[in-house]
C-alpha cells in the first residue's frame, strides 16, 4: 500500500501503442474482434446450456412451499436457468476477454495487410451498433400484454415506455435532424479552440454543470420531502422502508426476535440520527431526501474529475439525472413514488464509493484505503445486496491498482495481504456491530438473518420476471464489456494501469454487480436505477475518443463519436424541452389536497394511540399494509408482532 505517483488518466501515447495511425487501427480491429468474440463465444456457451441442462422446477416449488413466509408461494417465480446464465457470464466475461485478446493480434494483422479492411470493418461496426440500438429499442414492451404498472398499457414498444410523453417520443426527427447535428457541430467547433479560450471554455461548462446539478437539488429534495405519503405508489413503498425505522426508535433493535428487514440494517445505523432529531414522517423523508442529493453531488463530482471534456460532463450529468432518475422512475409522466429503498438506501453505498476514489486513486494512502474499506464494510450491513457488490468491487479495484511489483511483474504477496486484509476488516466491522448491539440491548444479533430473506426470495423467484432475450439491457451490458476490455487490456498486455482504465474497471463490475437486480425482477423500470454507471462509462470513453477523432481524424471513428453524443444528448434536450414540467415536480400541494380527508384520519388515530398507551409500549395495530408504519412514532411505540 505504499504511495504511488500521480498517474495521468488521459491517454499515454507511449504506453498504448497510439503514438501512430497503423497501431491505433491494430488497436481498434483488435478491440472489435474481442468483443464480437466474446459476445457469440458466450451466445454458444449459453445455448448449449439451456439445451441440456432442465432445471427441477417441481422440486423448487416444493421449497418454496416449506417456507413459512406465507404470501411466498402467490409470488414464486423461480428463474433458475436465467440466474445460471448470469452466474456463467460473470465468470466467462473477463476470461474471455483476456483470452481473446492474447489470440487476436495475428487475425488482426491478417486483416490489415488491406488497408481498405480497416475501414470497412470500421464503418460496419458503426452501422451494426445503430441497426441494434433501433432493434431493442423498436422491439415489443415485454409486459404490454400483461401489465405490471400503468405504463405498460400504453407503451406497445419499449421506445414507448422509456420515452412515454418525452420530447423524443413526441418529435424523434427533430432530435435526429436539428438538436443532435446542432450539439454534434459544438463539439467540433469547441475542439479547435486552443490556449486559454479553451480553458475559459471549459471553465464554462464545469460552472454550467453545477449550476445545473444545483437546479435539480432544488427539484429533487423538497419533492421528496412531505408529511405524509399521499399517492398510492408512495403509501406502499414509504411504509416498505420507514416502518423498520419506526420500530427500531421505538426499542426493537433489528436481527433479534425475528426483527428483519428486506433492504438491511440502515434504520439500526441511522437510529442515533434520530434520537436527536426525532423521528416522524418529515424529519425521515428530510434525511433521504438529504442523502439523495449527496448520491447525484458524489456521482457528477466523480464524472468530472476523470473527465477533460466538460461539455461531455454536462450531458453525462444530465444522462444521470434525467434517466435515472427524473424520468427513470417515470416522474415526468407518473405518479410520483419516493422510492426510498432504491434512492437512496442503495444508491448511496456506491456513490459514496465513487466519491472517495477520486480522492484515493492519485496517491493510494494508507489512511484512506482503511477508512473506505471500513466505510464500504459498514455499508453491508446498511444494504447486503448492493453493500457487497461495492464491497468486492472495491478489492478488485485494489487488486487492479497493486498488480504489478515495481518491475512489472505480478505482485502475489501484496495481492495475498491485500485480499486478507480487506476481508479482515469486513469480518472486524460485523464482530463490532454484533458487539455494540450486546452492550446496548443485551443479545447478540442474528447476523445470518441480515441475508436470509435476500437468499430466500432470490432461490424461491419472489417476485421475479422473466428476462426478454432483445431489449435495452442488450447496449449496458456491451457498454460494461467495453469497459472491461479497455481496462483489462491495459493491465495485462500493455501494462499500463492509469487513472482512467481504473476507474473504467471498478466501473464495469459495478455495472456487471448490479445488474442482478434486474436479471432478478426484469421490468423495464429496473432497467433504469443503474443506468447511470452505464452512462458514466460511456462519457468516460467518449472522452478519449473525442480525443482521437481530434488527433487521427478518422471516419468511423468520427462517426462512432456522433452516436454516442446522439445517446448523451438527449437528456440535454428533454431537460430544455420539459424544463417547466420538470420544476413542477417540486412541488406536492395537489396530491395532498387530493388527500385531505385520510391526512386527518391518520392524525386522530395517531393521537388516539399516543392518548391511550405508554412510551415504548408494545402494541396492536390493525390497519393496511400501506399504513402500518404510520402510528409508531408518537409515543415510541413498538409492534408486538413484527411482520416485516
Amino acid at each position: 500500500m505504499k504511495s504511488q505517483p500521480k498517474q495521468l488518466s488521459h491517454i499515454n501515447h507511449k504506453n498504448t501503442g497510439f503514438a501512430e495511425i497503423p497501431l491505433l487501427k491494430e488497436e481498434y480491429l483488435r478491440w472489435l474482434f474481442v468483443i464480437m468474440a466474446t459476445i457469440f463465444s458466450y451466445a454458444a456457451l449459453a445455448w448449449t446450456v439451456t439445451a441440456f441442462y432442465v432445471p427441477d422446477m417441481d422440486a423448487i416449488k416444493t421449497k418454496v412451499a416449506a417456507l413459512t413466509f406465507h404470501t411466498l408461494g402467490v409470488h414464486t417465480r423461480p428463474e433458475p436457468m436465467e440466474l445460471l446464465l448470469y452466474e456463467i457470464g460473470l465468470i466467462f466475461a473477463p476470461v474471455a476477454v483476456l483470452l481473446f485478446y492474447r489470440i487476436s493480434r495475428q487475425p488482426v494483422l491478417a486483416l490489415f495487410k488491406n488497408g481498405r479492411n480497416f475501414s470497412t470493418l470500421g464503418i460496419f461496426s458503426v452501422i451494426t451498433l445503430i441497426v441494434a440500438i433501433y432493434i431493442v429499442f423498436s422491439a415489443p414492451n415485454p409486459f404490454h400484454a400483461a401489465p405490471e404498472n400503468e405504463r405498460d398499457f400504453v407503451a406497445a414498444t419499449n421506445f414507448d415506455f422509456y420515452f412515454h410523453k418525452l420530447f423524443l417520443q413526441k418529435y424523434f426527427f427533430v432530435y435526429l435532424l436539428f438538436f443532435f447535428p446542432l450539439i454534434l457541430s459544438v463539439f467540433f467547433i469547441l475542439g479547435k479552440l486552443k490556449g486559454n479560450s479553451e480553458k475559459r471554455v471549459q471553465k464554462f461548462f464545469t460552472t454550467f454543470t453545477w449550476v445545473t446539478l444545483g437546479w435539480f437539488l432544488l427539484i429533487i429534495v423538497p419533492m421528496n420531502i412531505f408529511e405524509l405519503p399521499y399517492t398510492w405508489e408512495n403509501k406502499y413503498d414509504f411504509n416498505a422502508v420507514y416502518y423498520s425505522s419506526t420500530q427500531v426508535y421505538g426499542g426493537s433493535p433489528m436481527l433479534i426476535d425475528g426483527f428483519t428487514n428486506t433492504y438491511g440494517l440502515y434504520a439500526q445505523l441511522l437510529h442515533p440520527l434520530f434520537l436527536v432529531t426525532g423521528l416522524d414522517v418529515q424529519s425521515f423523508s428530510t434525511v433521504m431526501a438529504i442523502l439523495i442529493g449527496l448520491c447525484f453531488i458524489f456521482q457528477i463530482y466523480f464524472l468530472n474529475k476523470f473527465t477533460r471534456n466538460k461539455l461531455l460532463v454536462l450531458l453525462g450529468s444530465l444522462s444521470i439525472l434525467l434517466f435515472s432518475y427524473i424520468a427513470g422512475y417515470g416522474k415526468l409522466s407518473c405518479a410520483f413514488d419516493a422510492a426510498f429503498a432504491m434512492t437512496p438506501v442503495r444508491w448511496i453505498i456506491f456513490s459514496a464509493l465513487l466519491f472517495l476514489v477520486t480522492f484515493y486513486l492519485p496517491f493510494q494512502k494508507k489512511l484512506l484505503y482503511w477508512i473506505i474499506t471500513t466505510l464500504q464494510s459498514v455499508f453491508v450491513l446498511w444494504n447486503p445486496e448492493i453493500g457487497l457488490v461495492c464491497f468486492i468491487s472495491w478489492v478488485a479495484l485494489l487488486l487492479y491498482l497493486n498488480f504489478y511489483t515495481p518491475e512489472k511483474k505480478v505482485a502475489y504477496g501484496r495481492l495475498l495481504k491485500l485480499l486478507v486484509l480487506s476481508v479482515a476488516i469486513l469480518i472486524t466491522v460485523f464482530l463490532l456491530y454484533a458487539c455494540l448491539v450486546k452492550f446496548s440491548y443485551g443479545r447478540f444479533p442474528d447476523m445470518v438473518g441480515m441475508f436470509r430473506l435476500m437468499i430466500m426470495a432470490s432461490g424461491s423467484g419472489y417476485y421475479m420476471l422473466p428476462m426478454p432475450l432483445v431489449h435495452p439491457w442488450n447496449l449496458f451490458i456491451l457498454i460494461y464489456l467495453i469497459g472491461l476490455v479497455y481496462s483489462l487490456s491495459k493491465l495485462i498486455f500493455h501494462k499500463t494501469i492509469t487513472q482512467k482504465s481504473s476507474v473504467l474497471f471498478l466501473l464495469s463490475i459495478l455495472g456487471f454487480g448490479f445488474f442482478t437486480y434486474y436479471v432478478g425482477r426484469s421490468h423495464n423500470w429496473n432497467l433504469t436505477v443503474f443506468t447511470g454507471i452505464g452512462f458514466t462509462i460511456l462519457t468516460l470513453l467518449a472522452d478519449d475518443l473525442w480525443i482521437l477523432v481530434k488527433t487521427y481524424k478518422l471516419l468511423h471513428y468520427r462517426l462512432l463519436f456522433g452516436v454516442i453524443i446522439f445517446i448523451l444528448s438527449a437528456a440535454g434536450v428533454e431537460t430544455l424541452t420539459n424544463t417547466k414540467e420538470i420544476w413542477a415536480l417540486r412541488n406536492d400541494e395537489k396530491d395532498r389536497l387530493q388527500q385531505l380527508d385520510e391526512e386527518k384520519s391518520i392524525k386522530n388515530n395517531r393521537q388516539f394511540i399516543k392518548e391511550n398507551t405508554a412510551a415504548h409500549e408494545q402494541i396492536l395495530v390493525f390497519t393496511g399494509r400501506a399504513y402500518q408504519s404510520l402510528y409508531f412514532t408518537e409515543n415510541k411505540n413498538r409492534s408486538a408482532v413484527n411482520p416485516d
